[in-house]
C-alpha cells in the first residue's frame, strides 16, 4: 500500500521501510463474458457500487484491512492491464519458468 493501513497505523509501509516504489495490492473484481451487453454491464456496475457503499459492507471490509474502491468498468480494465504488465516484468526478471 502507498499509505499505512487504518487498522495498523503504527506499521510502516514497505516504502517507509526502505524499498521505495514497492506496491503489491490485493484486489478483487467482477468479470463477465466477452461481449456482455453494455446496458447489463452498467446495471451490474451500479448495483455493485450501491452494495459496496452500504455501511455494513464498508465496515466489514475495513475490519479486514480492505478499502472498497469502485471505479468505472473502463478504469478497472486499465488497472487490470497495468497489473498484468507490472507482474509480467517481475516474473521475467525472476527467471521463473514453467516446466
Amino acid at each position: 500500500m502507498r499509505r499505512r493501513s487504518p487498522i495498523l497505523p503504527d506499521v510502516p509501509t514497505v516504502s517507509e521501510s526502505g524499498l521505495k516504489g514497492f506496491e503489491a495490492l490485493q484486489w478483487f473484481g467482477v468479470f463477465g463474458p466477452a461481449g456482455l451487453p453494455r446496458d447489463l454491464v452498467a446495471r451490474l456496475h451500479g448495483e455493485i457500487q450501491r452494495i459496496v457503499q452500504t455501511p455494513e459492507l464498508k465496515d466489514r471490509l475495513t475490519k479486514l484491512a480492505s478499502e472498497p474502491l469502485v471505479g468505472t468498468p473502463e478504469q478497472f480494465a486499465a488497472f487490470q492491464k497495468s497489473e498484468i504488465a507490472k507482474w509480467a516484468k517481475v516474473v521475467k526478471a525472476s527467471g521463473t519458468r514453467l516446466d
